[in-house]
């Protein structure tokens, strides 16, 4: 995964949610599987979006970075006080240039169909997992004098953080979440984990939830001010 790219590729949006304000576009892999049999997507997803004008096709991609021109006025455009320029994404394509004010972008490449997406709400309501889950664990946290007690699955961990989706979503503190990172305070073991968690919405956690997915989230959440709450993890069986 990353933000940069500059291909000669076709790429077109593929997916708007309004909703969610998110953005897929995509340079498909049918042209690349004829030139090797093989092919792989090449997909950007701009998560949070606050403003976008752009074509429906590009023919050939660069993401740039903004002059101070088209950062003014991308902050007339959105007209918000939660506003910073490193937001300003612009997508260069023919010798023109467009714009995506987003605080998240991502690049993956992926093989899957056409039917496919990155968008959480569009696998759920397929019933499809965007990967397969490494480990099932049972978490519990005491919020505001709370329990909380859930179970999840691991989808991406390094020796001690957890990138852990909740196929059931939560309500905590008025928000809807569906995953969380967990942070252990050593390495996993067959007995209950002390570690700290930050709870994550829809919008946090970009798509696939693989390796390059938990660098995302522990880049943005991983520090110790983010981290929200204490409490305890138990790896169940494997799946």
């Amino acid at each position: 995964m990353t933000d940069k790219l500059k291909s000669d590729r076709i790429f077109s949006v593929y997916e708007y949610q309004m909703s969610h304000q998110q953005v897929l576009i995509r340079g498909h892999r049918a042209a690349q599987m004829a030139e090797d049999g093989l092919g792989m997507n090449l997909d950007l997803v701009f998560q949070m979006v606050a403003y976008v004008s752009i074509p429906t096709i590009f023919y050939g991609l660069e993401l740039d970075d903004a002059t101070e021109e088209e950062v003014h006025q991308a902050r007339e455009k959105v007209g918000r006080d939660a506003f910073k320029p490193e937001w300003v994404r612009i997508l260069v394509t023919a010798g023109k240039r467009y714009m995506v004010v987003a605080p998240h972008v991502s690049v993956f490449d992926n093989n899957w169909s056409s039917t496919d997406s990155h968008f959480l709400q569009r696998m759920h309501y397929r019933g499809l997992e965007p990967d397969g889950p490494i480990q099932a664990v049972k978490l519990s946290s005491t919020i505001d004098g709370q329990l909380f007690e859930f179970d999840g699955q691991i989808f991406a961990c390094d020796e001690r953080n957890y990138l852990i989706h909740l196929p059931s979503p939560i309500n905590v503190e008025g928000k809807k979440i569906v995953g969380l990172l967990a942070v252990l305070s050593r390495p996993a073991s067959s007995e209950p984990i002390d570690c700290r968690m930050r709870f994550l919405e829809e919008t946090d956690i970009p798509f696939p939830y693989k390796d390059p997915a938990l660098q995302f989230v522990i880049k943005h959440f991983g520090t110790d001010e983010k981290l929200q709450h204490g409490g305890t993890i138990e790896l169940s069986a494997v799946q």
